[in-house]
């Protein structure tokens, strides 16, 4: 949001969609620049650090369970 503000206040003006649009369409995700930091803090974290989800109540990606009663 700052970049989109800084770019509408070099032409003096209010910072628009289109302005946050292209500067969203111009990052890159943490996951695709810090992939190896990510796999290295996975790797050190085996053993070392307590899962915030028990491995068996996980569902699959894209589903909930919902408990309605």
């Amino acid at each position: 949001f700052v970049e989109a503000m800084h770019r509408a206040f070099t032409q003096d003006r209010e910072p628009t969609e289109l302005d946050l649009g292209e500067v969203l369409a111009g990052s890159v995700p943490l996951a695709g620049t810090m992939s190896e930091a990510i796999d290295r803090l996975r790797h050190w974290s085996q053993g070392r650090a307590r899962q915030a989800t028990d491995p068996e109540v996980a569902l699959s990606p894209g589903r909930r369970k919902l408990d309605l009663g």
